[in-house]
């Protein structure tokens, strides 16, 4: 992945300050629908990684791109991996063996590291997707092997990422980031610059930009800026800082925690002493010099402070044990310089191998350029007290939280210095030092803190791209890990015991893995392994899991909990057949939830929900198939499938059962009017109907969506759809309370349908219909409403969480039909509304009914001639009749081959024959019309079969027209021209 190993260390920090820039890494938000997962499962890349070497395998995967974002299950053997060379071999021969799960070409993969770490015998190894020779910004792969086996993959490979090539040198880019960026008016130093291809979501779905990732720092103000300039514009792309700002003995006397009067004398570790000879104390602040007086300084092996407001301090003493006082220096000093070691001793209990305990570090003080704040650059920074808040180097928490920082970066071996990820580490430095959620009591001076973790901030929901509240996420998922784990072994958060030092553990190997916000579960469930496999759950794996599911994250997110049906939807079916749905019950948290199938129904009904009938399928394991009666030709159904398990558990898909089932039509239908939205808004148009006239009342928009509240993240079809606030800006995805509004569109010309059927893709969100309504209308008329709560409870929501099938009949018969789709809520609870795609309009398809061919026959046996023959269809309208022949497939219409029959007048009902002097092998379709039209499709075994006719000595062809009744007015033999008239209407099958 490319790479924040390779940075130049930054400065990260406590909270930021009015005048300083952060922004924050221009990362994607990676949400989860489970139904789509389901979907993307059945990839087959994936489907046949887990047929064979990744058996057992489970993943979750990127929604945009469909690759494995992350992968885990048993181990899988790879050979020798005991140097970096082997375990680059050995990743490379297994991507050779499954080829299917990169999405991409060897070449297109360029081996990036393999670190080992010897306290967990774990490889973490990193691959950077390469385009145009540029790696992808945190994208490529990266792989877990421990105990010498495969046991997680990370694929971010983004297969259809291309870039044009770079217009910009390396220099113009960086002119353009300085003078483009928040310093433009600063000196920059250290400049570098190298390309990167950035995959952004924008609102036309993923774009990918190539750009140049340029490095700077400057002094005023305080920054290590990476900018990514379009190195084909010369456009600032995205920005932001690596500054991350936090808005005897010889004793030392500071503050216990904070400046809340409490204090304490501690010994001060690795001091200088100068008598008639010089030594630096040990940890416990334990000297032995010559002479009977001596000099010491808060400076040491480990860190040296400095006082940016004058001279450093210093103590003169004579006696054994002499104590620093504000009177030998400022408070900011002592109590800095003891912080430190505070936290660098519980970094030697908890990972000793971590390079932050051995560098040495400067921390500055008392700094006046600035106050309310504090940062880590590589040393610790701390400012003055003022504008309302205490000196920042007199509070443990700022110290801790700054400390943790670099203790993040030094455990890196893959992955990203990330900054939201990163502010998180710093607070949870902080908790595990002081055990208390609340970071920096009397931050400012009325004592107030400046953060608290232990409010459940969640991802994706509350991320807000800043870097301090996006860490809350991480640090308050981290405190209730702690939480969990405490309660399971009947401890107080008080305590340092098994719980306080499997979270600290947990804590410190999920960092080495450099995670992102969206898999610090994945690193910390990898980190809690103990046997090399993932797929047989982990010691403390329950307690991870609840405690990251407040958050967002991990397989108990979900409201719906661990169990999941995966199936795929129906979509139309064809009439004369039974259906068969099959499936798989998920367990997603086998460790936590017992689960073992015991039976699955399939609930359908034919009549809008008034009556429902079960169908019981056969179960096998996990899985399950239920095959539906032969329905009725025109039929719409509703279903859903109810799985229980022996214990009485239960799970629905959908996943609110019959409140909004799924559906689908049964038989062919032609289509007389089809929008997909994409090209543009399909000229509907939108009002508000009851309301106040306000911004967001009438809230419907054509455009991508963007994931807010609980809209889908992409369009059905391509990108675009129509739906009630698809957020940005200042909306939030919800639609607004005490509103009606109603989206509609153009007239549609049914002509003479005798029926007319409405589809379209739905994802909607909304109130049971006791106080919310959502409703569909053609012309005027309601056709369908939500789900209304039969005992008034209200608590019957109607809730999409995937792109549904919509199916009703519009109730007119011919003219002109306007569609409608309202929203009515009340003055409470709002959701996400309509979203709308691939809106169509059918009619049953003749080709069901008048205009069907269900025996056409080409022959193989004949020399020099193959043979056609069919009977028409015995509607009286079905009189004319054209076969075409086509090589390669078979023709769908008159125009896509040769045309070799053509009658017409032709007997409905009646036999036809007819024949075509052709030698070879062909594809051949039999399309029947009338007065009013062709049909257009080939379905083969109905109205299109291969035909083959055999070379002959006498080189004449056979005449069969003589051997059988035709059933045939005016016939013309092959090539002839169809001569139809203008302006007929082409019957068109589209199976859907």
């Amino acid at each position: 992945m490319s790479g924040i190993l390779a940075l130049v260390l930054g400065a990260h920090a406590f909270a930021p300050s009015h005048d300083v820039f952060v922004g924050t890494e221009p990362n994607r938000i990676f949400r989860v629908h489970r139904p789509e997962q389901a979907r993307l499962r059945h990839q087959p890349g994936w489907a046949e990684f887990a047929l064979g070497e990744g058996r057992g395998w489970e993943a979750r995967f990127d929604e945009r791109t469909g690759t494995a974002h992350r992968a885990w299950g048993p181990p899988i053997d790879l050979g020798p991996v005991n140097t970096p060379a082997q375990v680059q071999r050995a990743i490379e021969a297994f991507f050779g063996r499954n080829p299917g799960l990169t999405g991409v070409g060897p070449q297109a993969l360029r081996f990036a590291s393999a670190r080992y770490a010897a306290q967990t015998d774990t490889w973490y190894v990193e691959f950077d997707r390469m385009v145009r020779g540029a790696p992808v910004w945190r994208g490529g792969v990266t792989a877990r092997i421990r105990f010498g086996k495969l046991i997680l993959l990370g694929v971010d490979t983004y297969p259809e990422a291309v870039v044009p090539q770079a217009e910009l040198t390396a220099r113009q880019a960086i002119l353009a980031a300085e003078m483009s960026g928040p310093a433009a008016f600063a000196a920059h130093s250290e400049a570098s610059a190298s390309l990167v291809v950035l995959p952004l979501d924008v609102a036309a779905g993923l774009e990918y930009r190539l750009a140049w990732e340029v490095h700077t720092r400057t002094t005023t103000p305080v920054g290590r800026w990476v900018s990514f300039i379009d190195a084909a514009t010369g456009e600032l792309v995205g920005v932001y800082n690596e500054v991350r700002f936090l808005e005897g003995t010889v004793y030392g006397t500071h503050p216990v925690r904070t400046l809340d009067g409490n204090n304490e004398t501690t010994g001060l570790p690795l001091v200088e002493v100068e008598g008639e000879t010089s030594a630096n104390a040990n940890e416990a602040g334990e000297y032995t010099v010559d002479g009977d007086s001596a000099t010491t300084w808060l400076r040491g092996s480990y860190v040296t402070v400095l006082n940016v407001a004058g001279a450093e301090g210093s103590l003169d003493f004579d006696t054994a044990d002499p104590v620093w006082t504000t009177e030998d220096a400022t408070l900011a000093e002592i109590a800095t310089y003891a912080y430190v070691h505070q936290v660098r001793d519980w970094q030697l209990a908890v990972a000793p191998e971590v390079g932050m305990a051995k560098v040495a570090l400067n921390a500055n003080v008392n700094d006046g350029s600035g106050n309310c704040n504090a940062y880590y650059d590589g040393n610790l920074n701390f400012y003055a007290a003022g504008g309302g808040c205490n000196n920042t180097g007199q509070i443990a928490d700022v110290v801790y939280h700054e400390w943790g920082h670099g203790f993040h970066y030094y455990s890196l071996q893959s992955g990203s210095w990330d900054g939201s990820v990163g502010e998180g580490v710093g607070d949870v430095v902080a908790t595990m030092m002081t055990h208390d959620s609340l970071i920096a009591p009397y931050f400012v001076t009325n004592g107030g803190g400046i953060r608290d973790v232990a409010p459940n901030r969640s991802y994706p929901d509350d991320v807000v791209g800043e870097v301090h509240e996006d860490g809350l996420i991480f640090g308050g998922a981290v405190w209730d890990v702690w939480g969990e784990l405490a309660d399971t072994t009947g401890e107080a958060r008080e305590d340092s015991g098994v719980a306080y030092d499997t979270v600290t553990h947990l804590f410190a190997e999920a960092l080495k893995a450099g995670p992102t916000l969206d898999v610090t579960y994945d690193e910390f469930i990898a980190a809690d392994d103990d046997d090399g496999d993932l797929s047989n759950g982990t010691p403390n794996f329950c307690d991870i899991a609840e405690g990251f599911a407040e958050h967002g994250l991990g397989p108990l997110a979900s409201e719906a909990g661990a169990l999941q049906i995966d199936v795929l939807p129906l979509e139309n079916q064809p009439s004369g057949a039974g259906i068969t749905l099959g499936g798989e019950v998920l367990n997603l948290a086998s460790a936590c939830v017992e689960f073992s199938l015991a039976s699955a129904d399939l609930m359908y009904s034919v009549d809008e929900g008034e009556n429902w009938s079960t169908v019981a399928g056969e179960v096998s394991g996990t899985t399950f198939s239920v095959t539906l009666p032969e329905l009725p030709s025109g039929s719409i159904v509703w279903y859903y499938v109810a799985a229980s398990g022996s214990s009485g558990e239960s799970v629905t898909a959908p996943t609110v059962g019959k409140i909004a089932p799924f559906s689908f039509y049964v038989g062919a239908l032609e289509e007389l009017w089809c929008n997909d939205l994409q090209q543009d808004d399909g000229g509907f148009t939108h009002a508000l109907l009851a309301g106040d006239e306000r911004e967001g009342a009438d809230d419907w928009t054509w455009a991508r969506p963007s994931g807010t509240s609980t809209d889908p993240d992409d369009a059905y079809s391509g990108n675009k759809v129509w739906g009630n606030d698809l957020g940005g800006d200042n909306y939030n995805g919800d639609y607004q309370p005490d509103i009606v509004n109603r989206l509609s569109t153009p007239a549609i010309d049914v002509g003479s349908a005798p029926e007319v059927i409405v589809q379209y893709r739905r994802w909607l969100n909304v109130e049971d219909g006791y106080y919310d309504q959502a409703t569909v209308y053609a012309n005027d008329t309601a056709i369908w409403a939500n789900h209304t709560s039969s005992k008034q409870s209200g608590d019957e929501n109607t809730a999409d969480d995937q792109w549904v099938l919509a199916t009703h009949r519009a109730g007119v018969t011919g003219g002109a039909l306007v569609l409608g789709w309202e929203i009515a809520s009340d003055q409470g609870f709002e959701s996400g509304g309509w979203n709308l795609d691939d809106v169509c309009v059918y009619a049953p398809a003749a080709a069901d009914s008048a205009f069907a061919v269900s025996d056409f026959v080409a022959t193989d046996d004949l020399e020099g001639t193959v043979g056609l023959s069919w009977t028409q269809p015995a509607s009286a309208g079905t009189t004319s009749a054209v076969v075409v022949r086509r090589e390669g497939e078979y023709a769908t219409n008159a125009a896509e081959g040769v045309v070799v029959y053509t009658g017409t007048g032709l007997v409905p009902g009646a036999a036809v024959s007819a024949a075509d002097a052709f030698v070879g092998h062909a594809y051949y379709t039999v399309l029947v019309g009338g007065d009013s039209g062709f049909y257009e499709g080939a379905v083969a075994g109905a109205n299109a079969d291969e035909g083959t006719g055999l070379a002959s000595d006498a080189g004449e062809p056979i005449d069969l027209t003589s051997r059988t009744g035709c059933g045939c007015g005016t016939t013309s033999g092959g090539g002839a021209a169809l001569s139809i008239g203008a302006g007929l209407l082409a019957l068109r099958r589209r199976r859907r």
